[in-house]
């Protein structure tokens, strides 16, 4: 595909018709050239917030034509360079979602990562809203947009996971020391971008 602007709207819309999941595309200048946000991310107080970490995350992720998972928050996202022979086009990224519904637990990590601001059900609220997606599924969503993308396979094993502040497996979360930005509503801290590791199976 030489990825034409309406042919990566193309695949964005039916990503985000068939599946719920909000779809980015950001352009090498940081712009969002196309956006399908869910409903309730848009009416979000913290949709700008996404918006910013989301831009970051693409013009500063790295360029990879394989999907990068990364996460923010508990936020889940995965995103997939755009290049046609040596031309850097952009990203696409999807999501967030939550690979979980909340329970007691989570809840009470994110009240407890909001606890100093009056807007935590607002943000429970939030979460709530967003799609449930198994990482089994989510990863499945990755390789068959790769393949739509760039009309080939791509072997699972070469999907890579940005590290965040997810738990080891059938680990309880935890509380990170995380250092939590007021210029961006207290919502979105940042991540280490080039600590990064190969997914296997």
């Amino acid at each position: 595909m030489r990825f034409a602007l309406e042919e990566i709207k193309y695949v964005c819309h039916h990503l985000h018709e068939a599946h719920g999941v909000s779809v980015f595309y950001v352009n090498t200048r940081g712009q969002f050239a196309y956006e399908s946000p869910a409903a309730s991310i848009r009416q979000s107080p913290y949709y700008v917030p996404l918006q910013e970490q989301i831009r970051e995350h693409a013009v500063n992720g790295g360029q990879k034509k394989i999907p990068v998972f990364f996460s923010i928050n508990r936020l889940h996202f995965f995103r997939i360079g755009l290049q046609h022979d040596d031309a850097v086009l952009g990203q696409i990224v999807v999501g967030p979602c939550l690979d979980a519904g909340l329970d007691e637990t989570q809840i009470d990590y994110i009240t407890e990562l909001m606890h100093e601001f009056s807007n935590v059900r607002v943000l429970i609220e939030f979460y709530q809203s967003l799609p449930v997606i198994g990482p089994e599924r989510f990863r499945s969503m990755s390789l068959l947009v790769y393949s739509l993308l760039y009309q080939e396979r791509l072997d699972p094993a070469q999907i890579v996971e940005t590290s965040g502040e997810q738990p080891p497996e059938n680990q309880p979360p935890h509380a990170p020391d995380l250092e939590i930005s007021r210029e961006r509503m207290n919502l979105i801290s940042h991540t280490n971008l080039s600590h990064e590791r190969v997914l296997l199976d």
